[in-house]
């Protein structure tokens, strides 16, 4: 079996996306996301959010078409591999991990879709049916 490196994130841009062009003439988008994770309570405390952090970049066509979704805060799906880069600096060894994406899809602000629930063409909605929740708090021990 071959190894695979797939890593599909939802999460919040931390910035505008950022266009360039390589010499080439080679798009590439650069931006980051803040994915939250819940972390159950301890001892009857309270749960907590704690965020991570992920550079993102996008290559080419995608880069181009993708660039004015890229607005900090707005909600993304992303999918894609994760690389390393390495490189050596003032004789100590670093590395970064970051996301190079294959698809990214902007997901439609909850909190706008809660107005438009309650209003459509300045009358009021009635019977509106809402999707279940999903779920986003998963165990830390899932056998995967």
């Amino acid at each position: 079996m071959s190894d695979t490196n797939i890593v599909v994130e939802i999460g919040r841009a931390t910035r505008d996306g950022e266009l360039k062009f390589l010499n080439s003439g080679i798009a590439v988008l650069n931006f980051s996301i803040a994915v939250n994770r819940s972390i159950p309570p301890k001892d009857g405390g309270e749960w907590k959010n704690e965020a991570s952090f992920f550079d993102v970049q996008a290559w080419g066509k995608l880069a181009e078409s993708k660039n004015k979704s890229i607005v900090k805060g707005k909600q993304l799906c992303i999918r894609g591999e994760l690389r390393q880069d390495r490189w050596e600096q003032d004789g100590q060894a670093r590395s970064k991990v970051y996301i190079v994406a294959e698809s990214i899809q902007p997901l439609a602000d909850p909190r706008a879709q809660d107005s438009a629930d309650h209003e459509t063409n300045g009358q009021a909605r009635t019977g509106t049916a809402r999707p279940a929740a999903v779920q986003t708090d998963f165990p830390d021990d899932v056998p995967f």
